[in-house]
């Protein structure tokens, strides 16, 4: 088989089965770096953006992509004209039609990594109705993972506030001696605008909690069953199924119809966010453990961690979601939140995650000790965030996707 062919091969791999959508199937030609989709009925922007990401991942390059219909010539497709390309459309060099999209922002990360979880779910439910054994094995593996977790961390948290907070200063002075000081805006989220209650659990979850060699295991074995893969994607992964089955595990009062099915309205669903936190610490160990960085017992593990969660959380999405219980200005009434806020945190934080330690392996500066970087870092998951919060609809449709879901896996 020529590389030409191995490539093909991978696409197909990388499509199937979410080229459904097309109204059957593509068939794939490859030569060089240009890709030519040909499908029974043309995608529309959304799932295009969805085709080209899955095509740069699976060929660990940005080829040139064209798509056509099965009775084009797909030698005539230089000269269609297509229309201009929409504020979501992926970066690199694809070509639709002929037309060059533009660059990458968070904008159409926040998009993509959206239509990822929606995926992941839709295609949870096709794997359960097509009762495909060695995915409903990886489903059930990852709910029951989370369903340990979440009964950790049901543990109360040792120790009295002022404790934590002398612990936590300290670890931040620690970790950065020697290589820089650490941003005045991270330390300030962290020992001042964070509600004492929220900086204990974190740092009990960071210190205590999270079992370090189970994380490590469970990336090795997704690495062992997607061996071709990319950090980036194993990362996505660990992100989509702890936002799912984390949503699931936690639901509480209403929310509980979740685990059981016929949940009619996933906006009144509640999660216990105070226990899905531990979960939310475990999927930033695992996205270090994918990037390289497997020496999580190491205290500048716990910094960086801080670091991500104070990217992710300090700006003021965070009390447009409810969130505001995390910092001192508003008191303290439950840790309850609603499902698709609990599945739009994970993605987020994951999403800090991904982008922190994708930096750090090119051998960046670390937003931890770099004013600048974080500053830079912090306005990148903000627009993301904030595009993000525009599509609370598809969160909800993700709620209710999940709902289908886990009473078929239970009973597989």
């Amino acid at each position: 088989m020529n590389s030409d062919q191995q490539y093909v091969s991978k696409i197909h791999i990388a499509l199937y089965p979410r080229w459904a959508y097309t109204g059957g199937s593509i068939s794939a030609t490859v030569k060089g770096r240009e890709v030519t989709l040909q499908g029974y009925q043309e995608p529309n922007d959304e799932e295009w953006n969805l085709i080209v990401n899955k095509v740069h991942t699976a060929l660990g390059f940005e080829p040139k992509i064209k798509f056509c219909k099965l009775d084009e010539n797909p030698s005539n497709l230089g000269e269609k004209v297509d229309k201009a390309p929409t504020p979501n459309q992926p970066a690199a060099e694809s070509i639709r039609g002929g037309k060059v999209d533009k660059a990458s922002t968070p904008n159409q990360s926040a998009a993509e990594s959206i239509m990822g979880l929606l995926n992941f779910v839709i295609d949870a439910k096709k794997a359960l109705d097509k009762k495909s054994a060695k995915d409903i094995e990886i489903l059930k593996s990852f709910l029951k993972d989370c369903q340990i977790t979440i009964e950790k961390g049901t543990q109360t948290v040792g120790g009295g506030v002022g404790d934590t907070t002398k612990k936590v200063s300290h670890l931040l002075n620690e970790a950065t001696k020697g290589v820089g000081k650490i941003p005045a805006s991270l330390r300030n989220t962290i020992m001042t605008l964070w509600d004492t209650t929220w900086r204990d659990r974190l740092f009990y979850n960071l210190t205590q909690g999270v079992d370090l060699d189970k994380a490590k295991d469970t990336v090795k074995k997704l690495k062992a069953v997607y061996p071709s893969e990319k950090p980036s994607q194993i990362g996505n992964r660990l992100i989509q199924e702890k936002a799912i089955f984390s949503t699931a595990v936690a639901a509480l009062g209403v929310g509980a119809t979740i685990i059981s099915g016929g949940l009619a309205a996933p906006a009144t669903a509640l999660v216990d966010f105070y226990n899905s936190s531990l979960l939310l610490v475990e999927l930033c160990y695992q996205i270090s453990v994918v990037y390289g960085f497997d020496d999580i017992d190491d205290p500048a593990r716990q910094t960086e961690l801080l670091g991500i969660f104070s990217l992710a959380l300090s700006g003021t999405e965070a009390t447009q979601l409810g969130l505001g219980f995390l910092f001192k200005h508003t008191p303290i009434a439950n840790w309850t939140i609603s499902a698709s806020t609990n599945v739009f945190v994970f993605n987020l934080v994951g999403y800090t995650a991904c982008q922190f330690y994708e930096a750090k392996l090119k051998g960046m500066a670390s937003p931890i000790t770099s004013e600048e970087d974080y500053s830079s870092l912090l306005e990148k998951v903000k627009i993301c965030s904030k595009d993000s919060l525009s599509q609370k609809t598809v969160f909800d449709k993700i709620v209710a996707q999940t709902a289908v879901i886990l009473p078929s896996l239970s009973e597989a």
